[in-house]
């Protein structure tokens, strides 16, 4: 039991000012899961599922609950990003292994491309860990690691072997030698023939106690250990043809060394397709038996497989997974040592990276856990020769890399998504007018970098203009929703910007296409509109221009803006373009400066506030003080003066973000925005939680409330939705009289059949008994009228009985909220005998930003919950941030002696579960009597929060208060906060 009373106010401090900038939506990134284990690391029975991982983190923990269901582990240890050139994030090999050999599992985790660093995590024999960090060598040129755990100098201890692929020069061994206890010497060797493939497996093959090494591609070879530290390389079998021609690293071709006829010794197993799946088994005097399954019966590429006997027969099967969408097929084992295909059955089911082999279910049956881009499940043998797959959730929805982002209304449905290209395809999130936006769903139209959503031809219906392989591609939205295509084929190397715009001003839209041919400059083409869609190429240019469509003359009509000229040169110039009845010509030119180099883009809005607009020339950050060039429009000419802004901040994106009249930018590429300062400067403030690295902003009004939100996609991180604070309305929070403090309103927005609305309970006082009222109703802008209910009748935990309920109609109250931190109520309850009135309210919580950390419990779990089997009673919860913690604040609604009685607990949020303490109040008169002279707050006892998945938890209490009892019950969502959404 925790010790210590807290007063209310000691709980609960008035909120403080908001960030401009608030996160209430992430859709992390496509985690592509590189290596998959399992182990027990927290010793209560139940393997964790370990996943490497190409994701922020790298390392990714699913833990089983008592329902059955996976949730992140949560003490799953933080593995520094590391990113290689082109800034992706490595990959993470990881092995399970007792180091200390104190009977628990550790982690060893190593770093693809920055292989100079091993991190050992070392388990507390509890799951939790702490982290050592092994140097092995500076050279970070590797291409591929791959990690063992074997004994290797016969000492007793596990030692860990690094194999190492380099890009140029023989594949190195580097053995890490325990001391038995933790702590590793390092043994570097060197072989004289190039490989591209290093050591695959380690294993002892002529039997003499010492482990060998393994590698089998072209032809299968053994290392043998010469007990003195050295290995001697043997080829053992020639031609064994187990990868397919081509490139050696091809994903089709894969090797599996399994004791596939369960005798003890280790055999090979290959599928390369046009090999016949090659399978060496050892017969143990030094020889292979090789079999192979006819070519001409082989299945799509093997992405991973498991191997296990599903018909008790002695010989393992193999459960594969394959490349792309083709599912799963069991391989089953004949007699004659080769897989016949056509009695292996083919299995449903969605996309695996990975497979691993093991018993969840603690009931000795073969279990494959699959894991996927999008999902994780498990494959249950329940007949001979039969898996069946169960989905788990994941809570979350991922997304792949994103390349590019508008933002419009292409499912016609009155409010604008979120229209994006990524996985090779564009996609789209609908938008409703609020923050959240729909799950993503898929056009079919091929993308690989950019998309141009307008109205080709004239329907009202968005089209769709993107990337092809050598030129561009329009989608034409039918009334059905789907799309028809057509491919320009332009011959060219690289699609660099599309732009749309009325060229000739005959009302359509036309296009113009900045490309890079073969093997020579850039180019730029005009394509014209004859209305229906159909597009002429009518003007080839030959040069850069970078395209915007602006009235800058004031006449109703957009002219062509563009900067011309070639990079690398100092010949760069503003061009401002007229369609003359054929072609474009140049209006109006204006010369950058010959610093400038290597431009971003071109943004215009009115500087200068003299009623017309004005051209900002962002570029790469060179110089340190001027990112951009601003052309005034004077007169007819275009006055050239400089722009300063912060270091490593080129402009991107132009909107007043802070309501204040001064044009504020976010920055190219990394995850900030700048904020004007009002004094021809600006100040670069960083997206909150996003860590720094390539991040695209895209400005929208999301929530349809007069200001601009920020969705950003980080390259790390994912996709976040930034809301806007500045005119923000939000309900969702505690609401107080500071005058009459120990009762106050809890207030929860949802959505109603997708309008918004909200969910209120009031906790107070009719004479010094505790009181509890909830309604709830539809919002009208800032305003919303609603019932109040009263209840009585059941008792408390477990003797809860629904049928005991009593509900009557208390009254009416009208909400209004006067400024985003206040409140008016007004009430009657008159309809039970209590009394009319009203009351100012001032914020005491508000709910904190979406954690970008993919913490277990997050302000999406924020709500109400309850049993449905004890309804009448339950639990409003709210995630804030208090004192720099992750806080959970719970109010139980419940009964004692079959009179109302709520509770209020407090506690900070340690992965998935939260220990509170609870406390009640006692004393205070109903308003406008009320006076917090005559309350007092008294310690009720403990309470938990376990989250179980994004919809069920369960809470646990021991009261210190007699009358009454302790017990656990769980619950299930029943209100989502319309802002903050679990995927």
């Amino acid at each position: 039991m925790k010790k210590g009373i807290l007063l209310l106010l000691v709980w609960l401090v008035p909120v403080n000012a908001q960030p401009l900038l608030k996160a209430n939506d992430h859709y992390p990134l496509t985690e592509e899961v590189v290596q998959l284990t399992a182990g027990d690391l927290n010793g209560d029975g139940v393997p964790e599922v370990v996943m490497a991982t190409t994701a922020q983190q790298g390392l990714k923990i699913l833990q089983k609950t008592i329902t059955g269901d996976y949730k992140p582990y949560p003490n799953t240890p933080q593995i520094p990003a590391f990113f290689s050139a082109n800034r992706r994030l490595q990959i993470r090999p990881l092995l399970l292994i007792d180091v200390e050999q104190d009977g628990d599992l550790d982690i060893w985790v190593s770093n693809a491309n920055v292989s100079n660093e091993n991190q050992l995590l070392i388990n507390d024999g509890f799951g939790n860990f702490t982290t050592k960090t092994h140097f092995v060598d500076q050279n970070t040129s590797f291409e591929q690691v791959r990690l063992f755990a074997a004994d290797l100098d016969n000492d007793g201890d596990v030692d860990v072997v690094k194999s190492v692929d380099l890009f140029e020069g023989p594949p190195r061994l580097i053995n890490l030698l325990n001391d038995g206890f933790g702590q590793f010497s390092t043994q570097e060797l060197f072989f004289p023939q190039r490989s591209y493939d290093a050591f695959e497996h380690v294993a002892d093959y002529n039997q003499d106690g010492f482990m060998d090494l393994w590698r089998a591609r072209e032809d299968l070879y053994i290392y043998l250990n010469d007990q003195q530290g050295q290995f001697i390389r043997q080829p053992i079998i020639k031609n064994l043809n187990l990868v397919d021609t081509g490139d050696q690293r091809d994903d089709s071709s894969q090797v599996f060394f399994v004791d596939i006829n369960q005798d003890g010794l280790t055999d090979v197993q290959g599928f390369g397709k046009s090999q016949g799946y090659p399978r060496a088994i050892n017969q143990g005097d030094g020889s292979f038996t090789l079999s192979k399954t006819p070519p001409e019966t082989a299945l799509p590429d093997v992405k991973d497989a498991v191997f296990l006997d599903t018909n008790g027969d002695q010989q393992l099967d193999v459960f594969i997974s394959h490349v792309n969408e083709a599912g799963h097929t069991l391989l089953l084992s004949n007699e004659n040592g080769y897989f016949d295909v056509s009695e292996s059955p083919v299995l449903a089911g969605e996309v695996s990276l990975k497979l691993q082999q093991l018993d969840q279910s603690g009931e000795s049956q073969p279990e494959v856990f699959a894991v996927g881009k999008r999902q994780f499940g498990s494959w249950q043998l329940t007949f001979p020769n039969q898996l069946v797959y169960e989905r788990h959730n994941t809570a979350q929805t991922l997304i792949g890399e994103i390349s590019d982002m508008h933002w419009d209304d292409i499912n016609n449905d009155g409010h604008k998504d979120l229209i994006r290209v990524n996985g090779g395809q564009v996609t789209y999130q609908s938008g409703n007018g609020r923050t959240a936006l729909a799950q993503p769903s898929e056009t079919g139209v091929p993308a690989s970098r950019l998309v141009e959503p307008v109205d080709l031809n004239g329907d009202g219906l968005l089209d769709l203009v993107t990337s092809h392989e050598t030129g561009f591609l329009t989608a034409i939205q039918t009334s059905t929703g789907g799309f028809q295509m057509s491919v320009e084929d332009m011959g060219m190397e690289r699609l660099i910007d599309i732009a749309t715009g009325d060229l000739d001003g005959d009302g359509d839209m036309d296009l113009l296409v900045y490309f890079r041919r073969f093997l020579s400059s850039e180019e730029t083409h005009i394509y014209l509109n004859d209305g229906e869609g159909n597009l002429q190429l009518r003007q080839q240019l030959s040069q850069q221009l970078i395209p915007v469509f602006a009235d800058l003359n004031n006449t109703g009509q957009s002219t062509l803006l563009t900067v011309e000229g070639n990079e690398s040169s100092a010949e760069m110039t503003l061009v401002e373009w007229q369609f003359n009845g054929f072609d474009l010509s140049a209006s109006r030119r204006a010369a950058l400066p010959v610093s400038f180099r290597l431009l971003r883009g071109l943004i215009t809005y009115d500087a200068d506030a003299d009623g017309d607009l004005d051209v900002l020339v962002s570029q790469y950050q060179y110089n340190p003080v001027a990112t951009a060039l601003l052309f005034e429009n004077q007169t007819g000419e275009l006055v050239l003066r400089s722009l300063p802004f912060p270091e490593e901040s080129s402009p991107g994106q132009m909107a007043d973000l802070n309501q204040d009249g001064f044009a504020d930018f976010t920055a190219y590429f990394n995850p900030d925005i700048l904020i004007n300062d009002q004094n021809g400067g600006y100040t670069s403030v960083p997206l909150p939680g996003l860590n720094r690295g390539l991040t695209e902003k895209l400005l929208v009004d999301l929530d349809e409330d007069g200001d601009v939100d920020v969705i950003a996609s980080n390259q790390a991180q994912g996709q976040v939705v930034y809301i806007n604070t500045s005119t923000d309305i939000d309900f969702s929070g505690n609401w107080y009289n500071p005058e009459q403090d120990g009762h106050g309103f809890l207030i929860e927005e949802i959505l109603f059949n997708n309008q918004p609305g909200v969910v209120v309970s009031w906790y107070v006082y009719d004479q010094g008994q505790p009181l509890w009222l909830s309604g709830a109703g539809v919002l009208d802008g800032n305003t919303a009228n609603l019932n109040l209910a009263i209840t009585s009748g059941p008792e408390f935990g477990s003797a809860h009985d629904p049928a005991a309920m009593q509900t009557a109609l208390w009254g009416s109250l009208d909400l209004t909220m006067t400024g985003k931190n206040t409140l008016q109520v007004n009430w009657d309850g008159s309809p039970q005998g209590f009394s009319e009135g009203s009351m100012e309210l001032v914020r005491l919580t508000t709910l904190k930003p979406v954690d970008l950390n993919e913490k277990t419990i997050n302000t999406c779990h924020t709500g109400s919950w309850y049993n449905p089997e004890q309804d009448g009673h339950g639990y409003m919860i709210q995630v804030i941030e208090a004192d720099g913690q992750d806080t959970l604040l719970l109010t139980w609604y419940t009964y004692r002696d079959g009179q109302p009685f709520w509770l209020l607990a407090r506690g900070e949020i340690n992965g998935g579960v939260v220990d509170l303490i609870a406390q009640y109040g006692q004393g205070g008169l109903f308003p406008p009597e009320y006076s917090s002279e005559q309350n007092s707050q008294l310690l009720w006892g403990d309470l938990r929060f376990e989250l179980l998945n994004d919809e069920r938890a369960l809470i646990s209490w021991e009261p210190v208060v007699e009358g009454f009892s302790s017990g656990s019950l769980e619950v299930q969502r029943l209100t989502q906060i319309d802002r903050y959404r679990c995927k």
